[in-house]
C-alpha cells in the first residue's frame, strides 16, 4: 500500500468512526493559532478551538521538523499519519487503550492544508501518574512497546490528577522499523523495571 492509499484508508476509517471522530471532522472551527506550551516540540502544531469551545491540536503534513524525522528515520508525512493510525489501533483494541490515546482524524483547515487533528487532553506531564494510576501507567508501557514508540519522554504525556486520567500524546515517532533510532519510552522502562 503506497502513501496515498494509506491516507485514503485512514480517512475512510475516520468518516465511518466514532461519534467524537464525526464531530471532529464536521464541527466548524472558530479559530486556531500556533500552539504555545511549556514544552514545545520541534514540529509545527496549532491549537484549534471549535465553535463549541472544545479544543484540539492540529499537526499539518508540511510542519514536521525534518532533522527530528531524519533522526528517528521517519518520513515526515507518515509521522503525521501515525497520530491517526495510533488512534485507529487504540479504538479497535478498546479499553483501556481507547481512553489513553486521544482521538485523531485527518482534516483540512483553511490556510494550513491537511494534517492530523487530535482531541486535546488536559493535564500536565506529572510523574505522580506512576503512583496514582499504576494500572494506566502499566497499560501505557504495553502500548508503547506494541506500537514501537520511539520517543515517549517525560513530557509526551498528560496526567490529570483530579480525574486520575492519563493521556499518551504525540505518536509521530511510533511504528518504528527494526534498527530505527529510539529515545525509548518512560512507561515501557518503568513497566520492565517493575515486572
Amino acid at each position: 500500500m503506497d502513501l496515498q492509499e494509506r491516507v485514503n484508508a485512514l480517512f475512510m476509517a475516520n468518516t465511518e468512526g466514532s461519534p467524537v471522530e464525526q464531530l471532529m471532522l464536521r464541527e466548524p472551527v472558530l479559530e486556531y493559532a500556533p500552539l504555545a506550551t511549556a514544552n514545545p516540540g520541534a514540529s509545527e502544531a496549532h491549537l484549534v478551538v471549535f465553535e463549541s469551545r472544545r479544543e484540539a491540536i492540529f499537526k499539518p503534513f508540511n510542519g514536521q521538523h525534518i532533522p527530528a524525522c531524519n533522526h528517528y528515520q521517519q518520513d515526515p508525512v507518515e509521522a503525521v499519519l501515525h497520530e491517526v493510525a495510533a488512534w485507529r489501533l487504540a479504538a479497535t483494541m478498546g479499553a483501556p487503550w481507547d481512553q489513553l490515546v486521544p482521538a485523531a482524524v485527518l482534516r483540512q483547515l483553511p490556510s494550513l492544508e491537511g494534517g492530523a487533528l487530535i482531541n486535546r487532553r488536559r493535564g500536565s506531564p506529572d510523574p505522580q501518574v506512576f503512583e496514582d494510576a499504576r494500572a494506566q501507567a502499566d497499560a501505557a508501557g504495553f502500548w508503547d512497546t506494541l506500537i514501537g514508540q520511539q520517543d515517549r519522554h517525560s513530557t509526551n504525556f498528560r496526567y490529570e490528577s483530579e480525574t486520575r486520567s492519563l493521556a499518551l500524546i504525540d505518536h509521530a515517532f511510533s511504528f518504528a522499523l527494526a534498527g530505527n533510532t529510539s529515545n525509548g519510552t518512560i512507561f515501557g522502562a518503568r513497566r520492565r523495571s517493575e515486572h
